[in-house]
């Protein structure tokens, strides 16, 4: 059965964790004097540099700002049939273009894919280069 430490008990391991406490700061003091010294002699300029202290606090670090969702007038895909429509068909490269111009976050590519699996776009891989022209069905 577990014993409950007394009052007399609690009140002697404050004092040893205290004084174990004083003898470390001592220690620590001694050091600190110590590299004093050996800095006057070598000739550095100023005191050596301080330790942290225990209860130092650590510098927080500020959480990056997470962007906020941003709301449109059009559709991506509406916007993108519409560019299409404009150009009379449109490579991925300036699908894209116009997506960051209107400040969209992300790619096109999803909206794009969307777009020809729901068959409102034709796709047409470009030879000797990366993408495809888009045009309307």
């Amino acid at each position: 059965m577990p014993t409950t430490p007394t009052t007399a008990i609690i009140a002697t391991r404050i004092q040893q964790l205290v004084s174990e406490r004083k003898k470390h700061a001592d220690a620590i003091a001694a050091i600190d004097q110590t590299l004093t010294q050996i800095g006057k002699l070598l000739g550095t300029k100023g005191p050596a540099p301080a330790a942290p202290s225990a209860t130092a606090k650590k510098p927080t670090v500020a959480a990056p700002k997470k962007s906020k969702r941003r709301t449109f007038t059009t559709t991506g895909a509406e916007s993108v049939l519409a560019f299409v429509k404009k150009t009379g068909g449109s490579t991925t490269k300036e699908i894209q273009k116009n997506w960051k111009s209107e400040r969209r976050g992300g790619t096109a590519d999803n909206t794009l894919s969307q777009l020809f699996k729901d068959k409102k776009l034709k796709r047409t891989p470009l030879k000797d280069q990366r993408g495809s022209r888009y045009t309307l069905l």
